[in-house]
C-alpha cells in the first residue's frame, strides 16, 4: 500500500520446489474479485446492480447476467482475447485488476441471473522447472467512478468512468455548476431548480423564435389544407409546392423542435450525474424526496411502487404541448395524447432529481406561453 495513492499493489509468486517440472491445466490461473462492492444499499434497483467490466481486445466491455433477451443463461461466461485489465462495477464504486508487465488471456464472469457476481481474469502461467519461480503483479484500483483517479493508476482506465465521451464535457460542467450553485443554497434539490431556470434563460432565444415559427405554422395550416387536397394524388408535386410555401413565407417547420433538441444534452448529462456521480446519492430536497438518486417512492402496493414526479411531470407535459401552438390539429391532438402516456413510463424509475429538471422546464415553457399569449391578445385589442 503507498500513502496517497488510490490504488495498491498486489503479487502472486509461484515457486516450484520440487524435483519435477510442474505444469498448470491450460497454462493459466485465474485471478478474481470479490462478490461486493461498496457499502450495502438501501434499494435494490437496476442503478446498483453489479457488473463485470474489462478491457478486452481494445474495447470496453461490460457482462451482464440472465442471458438476454435472445441469448439463454449461462453459469460461467469465458471470453477469450487480451485483457488489460478486469474488475467489478455498482453504481458508485469500482474493484478492477490491472496486470504489470504482462496481459491477461481471457476473461470469465457469472451468467446466472440470481447470484452473487464474481470476474476473473485467465493469468498466462508456463510451465515451470524445478527451481524457478514466476511472479504476476496488479495494480487493484478500489473506489469511486472518478476519471482522473482511474487515470493516475493507469491511462487504459479511462473508459471505466462509465462516462459517454460526447456527454463527458456537458456531464462535468454540469456537476461544477452544481456544486458551485450548491454553495450558496446548501440543497442539490433547488440547485436543480435555479439550474433548470438558467438554462431557461440561456434558451430563451431559441424559445421565442421557436414559439414564433409554430405561431406562423399554425396561420399557414390552411394553405396547407388546400395544397394536400389539390395534389393530393401527387405526392412529389404536394412535397414541391409544400417547401416552396414554406420558403415563400420563411418559415422553417423544424424549428420548432429546436430548443427541445438542444435541452436534450443536458438531460442525458444530468442523468449520467445522477445516476454515477456519488456527491449527489442521498441527498435529499423537499418534503418526501429524500434522495434525487432514487424514484422519489412514497409506498409499495404488492411490489410497485408508487411515484409522485412522474405523474406530476406527465400533467404538467399535458399542459405544456396542449398550451403549443397548433395543438388544435389533429396530428398535435394525437401527440398531446401519445406522448405524456409514453414519458410516464419512461421516467416512472428514473431520479427524482431528473424529473425535477423536466418537470421545471415543462413548467417555464407553460408560464412563457402564457406570457405570449396575454401579449398576442393584448396586441389584438389594441
Amino acid at each position: 500500500f503507498q500513502a496517497g495513492a488510490s490504488h495498491f499493489n498486489l503479487e502472486y509468486r509461484l515457486q516450484n520446489i520440487g524435483r519435477s517440472p510442474i505444469g498448470i491445466p491450460n497454462n493459466c490461473m485465474i485471478v478474481g474479485t470479490p462478490d461486493f462492492l461498496g457499502p450495502t444499499m438501501d434499494f435494490d434497483n437496476t442503478y446498483n446492480s453489479l457488473s463485470s467490466i474489462y478491457h478486452l481486445d481494445g474495447s470496453f466491455e461490460r457482462g451482464s447476467q440472465g442471458g438476454g433477451l435472445f441469448s439463454s443463461e449461462q453459469e460461467n461466461v469465458r471470453e477469450r482475447g487480451v485483457v488489460r485489465w478486469a474488475g467489478l462495477m455498482s453504481r458508485y464504486f469500482l474493484l478492477i485488476m490491472v496486470p504489470q508487465q504482462f496481459s491477461g488471456t481471457g476473461i470469465i464472469h457469472e451468467g446466472r441471473a440470481k447470484s452473487g457476481y464474481r470476474t476473473g481474469m485467465y493469468v498466462p502461467i508456463d510451465p515451470l522447472q524445478p527451481g524457478a519461480t514466476v511472479n504476476r503483479s496488479f495494480k487493484v484500483y478500489v473506489g469511486e467512478k472518478n476519471k482522473e483517479k482511474l487515470i493516475a493508476v493507469d491511462s487504459s482506465l479511462r473508459d471505466a468512468a462509465d462516462v459517454n465521451w460526447m456527454i463527458e464535457p456537458i456531464r462535468d460542467f454540469l456537476v461544477w455548476c452544481l456544486m458551485k450553485i450548491n454553495i450558496l443554497f446548501g440543497n442539490f434539490g433547488w440547485s436543480l431548480v435555479i439550474f433548470s431556470i438558467l438554462t431557461k434563460i440561456v434558451l430563451l432565444p431559441l424559445t421565442i423564435k421557436s414559439t414564433e415559427s409554430m405561431r406562423r405554422m399554425q396561420e399557414l395550416s390552411p394553405k396547407l389544407n388546400e395544397l394536400k387536397e389539390k395534389y393530393k394524388d401527387k405526392q412529389d408535386v404536394l412535397n414541391k409546392k409544400i417547401m416552396e410555401l414554406y420558403k415563400k413565407e420563411k418559415v422553417n417547420p423544424m424549428s420548432g423542435c429546436l430548443p427541445l433538441l438542444l435541452q436534450m444534452p443536458f438531460f442525458f448529462a444530468l442523468y449520467s450525474a445522477l445516476v454515477n456521480c456519488i456527491d449527489l446519492w442521498k441527498a435529499p430536497f423537499i418534503f418526501w424526496i429524500n434522495d434525487l438518486s432514487l424514484p422519489d417512492t412514497v409506498f409499495h402496493i404488492h411490489g410497485f411502487n408508487l411515484n409522485i414526479l412522474p405523474i406530476i411531470m406527465t400533467v404538467t407535459t399535458f399542459i405544456q404541448q396542449r398550451m403549443t401552438p397548433g395543438a388544435d390539429s389533429s396530428q398535435q391532438q394525437m401527440l398531446i395524447k401519445i406522448m405524456p402516456l409514453i414519458f410516464i413510463v419512461l421516467f416512472w424509475n428514473m431520479p427524482s432529481g431528473l424529473i425535477i429538471y423536466w418537470i421545471m422546464q415543462n413548467v417555464l415553457q407553460i408560464l412563457h406561453q402564457l406570457y405570449v399569449n396575454k401579449r398576442a391578445k393584448a396586441g389584438a385589442k389594441a
